[in-house]
């Protein structure tokens, strides 16, 4: 079972998955029948979803809750079906990371380092932030994933990355805690925000 890494404590819970299974392995892992959408026909997307499911099955498996589906609101944001835990989930393959938290709204969000961020990124930050990354790729996606971490706890897809979502500068090592903001009218809010920096992704989350 390659599950890279489970963390958690009394209220919530983050889990990091390896997708090395067939799909036909990653249903076998599930007790429940929950059918991927049928608009998802890529394997490798097929494979992600899948193994987000039995990741999500197992933190809330930490808790003592059973696993039984998920459904998505009009803005895609992700809720268990008869469960009051918060969800998020992240992709990107092989790769697969879930959060959840009973206490409070969460957001995660998982990607590697490529080239072609640095190509978006005078599209995506602001000139302080290009200014704090500068050529270090893996902080540029630090940065990434923490705009889409607010994103999913903003709850709405209609942010203006560059505009609206800021980060804080910060020291950066493999590991550490910064904060972000969100500057709407209607919604000014700070969040602490974590990270992980790893040897092939990146991961954010609150």
């Amino acid at each position: 079972m390659p599950l890279l890494s489970l963390t958690k404590d009394n209220q919530s819970a983050v889990a990091i998955w390896k997708i090395e299974e067939q799909e036909d392995q990653l249903l076998n892992l599930l007790t429940i029948h929950d059918p991927i959408p049928a608009s998802i026909t890529h394997p490798n997307k097929r494979s992600e979803v899948l193994a987000g499911k039995v990741t999500t099955a197992l933190l809330l498996k930490e808790f003592g809750h059973t696993y039984e589906g998920v459904i998505k609101n009009e803005h895609g944001k992700p809720f268990l079906k008869n469960s009051s835990f918060h969800l998020s989930q992240s992709h990107s393959f092989p790769y697969v990371a879930v959060i959840i938290s009973a206490e409070a709204n969460v957001g995660i969000d998982i990607e590697q380092p490529k080239k072609n961020l640095a190509i978006v990124a005078p599209r995506v930050f602001n000139s302080a932030e290009l200014a704090q990354t500068g050529n270090d790729l893996k902080k540029l996606c630090v940065y990434w994933c923490a705009k889409e971490t607010l994103i999913k706890l903003y709850g709405k897809k209609d942010l203006k990355l560059k505009e609206e979502i800021t980060i804080d500068p910060f020291s950066f090592h493999t590991k550490g805690n910064f904060t972000g903001r969100i500057s709407r009218i209607g919604h000014e809010k700070y969040y602490a925000l974590h990270y992980l920096v790893h040897e092939d992704f990146v991961l954010v989350h609150n």
